[in-house]
């Protein structure tokens, strides 16, 4: 054999060898993942808790108390409590979303405080503590 030939020979066997490396052998096939079907539960916009009042609560009524007056132009004398219920918001809006606002989809406990003003009843919507009221 020539020298030419040999090298020829040799330089195919290399070849052969690196496309056999690279050829990757049989293919393994991927996991399917299949879809089921979920539902997603819808919630209302409060879930009645209780209605006790706690000393949360009291702080609450205080805030919404102030808040319906400072918005009413009243004194806080002249309107009573009609209901204080305990709920959990399904989201910071409490309950009151405005168009143009993104809130944090985390359930909110809370009051719905009604009050009594001269026959009208008004909802002050407030987080556990009163430090955000809504009306």
């Amino acid at each position: 054999m020539n020298l030419e030939a040999v090298r020829l020979l040799l330089v195919s066997a290399i070849l052969l060898v690196l496309m056999a490396a690279c050829g990757g052998g049989t293919a393994t096939p991927l996991p399917t993942y299949t879809q089921h079907p979920t539902s997603i539960p819808v919630l209302a916009t409060a879930t009645q808790v209780s209605t006790t009042l706690t000393t949360k609560s009291g702080e609450a009524e205080i805030a919404a108390r102030n808040r319906l007056a400072v918005t009413l132009g009243i004194t806080e004398q002249a309107f009573a409590v009609y209901s204080t219920e305990s709920l959990d918001w399904s989201d910071a809006s409490l309950g009151c979303p405005q168009t143009g606002y993104s809130y944090a989809q985390v359930i909110t406990p809370g009051y719905r405080i009604t009050f009594d003003v001269e026959g009208v009843h008004y909802r002050v919507h407030t987080n556990l503590d009163g430090s955000v009221t809504v009306l």
